[in-house]
């Protein structure tokens, strides 16, 4: 009897360490997604945001299914424009989204279902530079990568960041990765280094919201649009690659 209650106790005493540690994790992985960081780059400082921070009052999910739109323009639109100097993903989504889109185009979109609901294009974001003043170039399709390279290097050389989305595919190697992604996702470029490093803002993937990677890897993730874009949300592939340089 004696040997059953001690194999009971220390069944017990494994599952309550197992809960614990499982706390534990939880507790830190979600006080790592509530991080924000800012960095100095070129004499222009960059905040980035964690779309999963779950601090952006009504709009939490969706910023952790969709958010990494909104989180990357919401570092652009601090870093150069007085107006957004104190937003957050909320303050864009409400404010510089609703007002660019449309009443309309932006209930449209919300009024969905959770899963189907999308995240601003690289058209949209575009257009929000457009309503606040702030000069930029949206490539909606590059030549060829070298084009592409030489172009967003120039760009970052002259202390000018560039907004990116990209896939899960590298075109270079065709294997499928989940390092920056499980589906689409976008980034801003913030500066480089003399080997070629771009230093990334990046809303999710871990608990460092600013990264460090070739410009040779990243433009494996990225691809040209095949037709016009027309959509201020996301409407297929197709329509949604490229790279925005802010000028």
């Amino acid at each position: 009897m004696k040997k059953k209650m001690n194999k009971k106790k220390a069944v017990y005493a494994s599952l309550i360490c197992v809960a614990l540690i499982l706390m534990i994790c939880v507790i830190m992985i979600f006080l790592s997604n509530k991080k924000t960081e800012k960095v100095s780059e070129n004499g222009r400082t960059y905040m980035a945001f964690c779309q999963y921070a779950n601090d952006y009052k009504g709009y939490n999910s969706y910023l952790t299914w969709h958010g990494c739109a909104a989180c990357s323009m919401t570092t652009i639109l601090r870093a150069f424009s007085e107006e957004c100097q104190s937003w957050t993903p909320y303050e864009s989504i409400t404010i510089a989204e609703k007002n660019t889109a449309g009443n309309a185009v932006f209930n449209a979109n919300y009024d969905k279902a959770l899963k189907k609901q999308m995240p601003v294009s690289l058209q949209g974001i575009s257009w929000v530079l457009d309503e606040y003043d702030i000069e930029h170039e949206y490539i909606t399709a590059f030549p060829s990568d070298e084009f592409a390279k030489a172009d967003i290097l120039s760009n970052l050389r002259n202390d000018k960041p560039v907004i990116f989305i990209v896939g899960q595919y590298n075109r270079h190697t065709n294997d499928k990765s989940s390092k920056w992604t499980r589906s689409y996702h976008t980034m801003v470029m913030i500066g480089c280094d003399d080997n070629n490093n771009v230093m990334i803002a990046d809303p999710a993937n871990g608990d460092e919201r600013f990264k460090k990677a070739s410009i040779d890897e990243m433009l494996g993730y990225m691809w040209s649009c095949t037709a016009e874009p027309d959509s201020f949300y996301w409407n297929g592939k197709e329509k949604c690659g490229g790279y925005i340089k802010v000028n």
